[in-house]
């Protein structure tokens, strides 16, 4: 089974920009999701110039920027505030040609928030034209699979799609698998993860997530996008290093999801 796969540089937290593309090429990884975050532990500065862009993209090369993680400003800062955070994430992927951002959209719990988040996804799609793709993560602080699905379904837009984050939706107790066939057609990305059932991060193919029944049935109901190794060094500094998280991602796709490079 061919596809694109990824990592997420809160796996890397150590390594600079150089060093991130040479361990996707060390490990045979077609792309980097980079960090936008404004204080601490990213990549890439929220004022990023085209100089800078230039820079990291020579240093990528044959990698590609597969997503930018957007620590963006949600519906608790307010319209405006969400909106334009989003547009300066959309700058940085366009000087980045980066094709997908990644963001959170704040606690969608009630049917006023769930429409600031339309409106406000909405407004970012007026004001640009773009073919940058922005896509929610599932979050249990955030969104729920359900809820980020059906915001997608108001927004109507190829646009506007969802990160899918399988452990997000075990951490807040959501029935998610049911609603992968309907899910499928609005990922963009499949971040996989694993936990035990006491809800800690450990190494992919060890703990309760069914990566591999997830991946199946997202990619029989048209979900062609990158699978992504989400593995939280950067925010659970007990992980394993990188390399043996790296290593136990790929041996599970290849023995328990058929993955062979494209």
């Amino acid at each position: 089974m061919n596809y694109k796969i990824s990592f997420t540089t809160m796996a890397t937290p150590e390594l600079d920009i150089s060093s991130q593309a040479a361990v996707a090429r060390a490990y045979n990884f077609d792309g980097v999701d980079l960090r936008i975050i404004e204080r601490g532990r990213g990549e890439i500065p929220p004022d990023l110039t085209p100089e800078q862009a230039a820079e990291i993209l020579e240093q990528f090369a044959d990698i590609e920027i597969s997503s930018l993680m957007c620590y963006n400003k949600n519906i608790s800062s307010g319209h405006e505030e969400m909106v334009e955070s989003i547009l300066n994430g959309i700058r940085i992927a366009k000087l980045l040609k980066t094709p997908l951002i990644r963001i959170f959209t704040g606690c969608i719990d009630t049917e006023e928030n769930m429409d600031a988040l339309v409106a406000a996804l909405k407004a970012v799609l007026e004001r640009d034209d773009s073919n940058i793709k922005i896509g929610m993560q599932n979050h249990v602080s955030h969104i729920s699979a359900l809820k980020a699905i059906e915001a997608c379904e108001r927004v109507g837009s190829p646009r506007v799609g969802i990160i899918l984050s399988p452990d997000q939706s075990v951490a807040r107790n959501e029935d998610y698998v049911p609603l992968l066939p309907r899910a499928a057609k609005h990922t963009f990305q499949l971040y996989v993860a694993d936990k035990n059932p006491d809800n800690s991060f450990v190494l992919i193919g060890t703990g309760v997530i069914d990566n591999a029944r997830n991946l199946r049935i997202l990619r029989e109901n048209g979900f062609d996008g990158y699978v992504t190794l989400k593995w939280e060094k950067v925010w659970v500094p007990e992980l394993p290093e990188y390399p043996e998280g790296m290593r136990a991602f790929l041996t599970y796709l290849q023995e328990q999801c058929d993955y062979r490079k494209q």
